[in-house]
C-alpha cells in the first residue's frame, strides 16, 4: 500500500477502517451463498462493494491469493461453526457495518445483481453481475441480441465491429 493510499484510508475513512478490521475472520469462508465474484480488489474495497449491494449482500468471502471478492447473500452467526476452513480466505459479516462513508449511496437499496453508484447530487443502481454475452435489465441478466456482444467488461451490449456479425444471442 502506498503512503498516499495509507493516508487516505486511515485518515479520511477511519470509522470504516476500524469497523472493517474488527470484523475480519482470517482462515474461513462461507460456502453456497456467493452470488457474485469481483476480481482484482482488496478486502476493504470488497466490504465497500458489499455495502453498495445492500440488502442483498450480507457478508463477504475474500480470497487473498487471487484478490477475489465473493459477495454472499447470507451472513454467519459463527463462521467457525458454519464456515469452511480455508487458509487463503477472509470472511466478514457486513450486516452492521456503517454505511456513512458511502455518500449519496448511504440510504440506497438496490435490486439483486445491482450496486449503487454515486452521482453528483444523487445515486443510481446499475447492473453488475452479468457474465460475458449478457447485460442487466430490471434485475435480470439477459442475453445480448443478435449482432451485439458483451465481453464482460461493461453493463450493456455493443454492436459487433464492422466486418463481423454474430447470428446468435449471448455473444461475447
Amino acid at each position: 500500500m502506498s503512503k498516499f493510499h495509507f493516508f487516505l484510508y486511515f485518515f479520511f475513512f477511519p470509522s470504516m477502517a476500524a469497523s472493517c478490521l474488527e470484523r475480519l475472520t482470517h482462515g474461513y469462508r462461507l460456502d453456497s451463498f456467493t452470488t457474485e465474484i469481483i476480481s482484482n480488489i482488496g478486502v476493504h474495497t470488497c466490504m465497500k462493494e458489499c455495502l453498495l449491494r445492500k440488502p442483498h449482500c450480507q457478508s463477504i468471502n475474500y480470497n487473498t491469493q487471487h484478490f477475489q471478492c465473493g459477495i454472499n447473500s447470507r451472513g454467519a452467526d459463527d463462521i467457525k461453526l458454519e464456515g469452511v476452513p480455508d487458509y487463503s480466505s477472509i470472511f466478514a459479516n457486513v450486516e452492521n457495518v456503517s454505511r456513512e462513508t458511502l455518500g449519496n449511496c448511504e440510504d440506497a437499496m438496490c435490486s439483486p445483481l445491482h450496486r449503487c453508484v454515486t452521482m453528483k447530487q444523487n445515486s443510481v443502481c446499475i447492473s453488475t453481475a452479468c457474465k460475458k454475452g449478457f447485460y442487466g435489465k430490471d434485475g435480470q441478466c439477459l442475453p445480448c441480441p443478435m449482432g451485439q456482444y458483451n465481453n464482460g467488461s461493461k453493463q450493456w451490449c455493443s454492436y459487433c465491429p464492422p466486418g463481423s456479425y454474430s447470428n446468435k444471442t449471448g455473444s461475447s
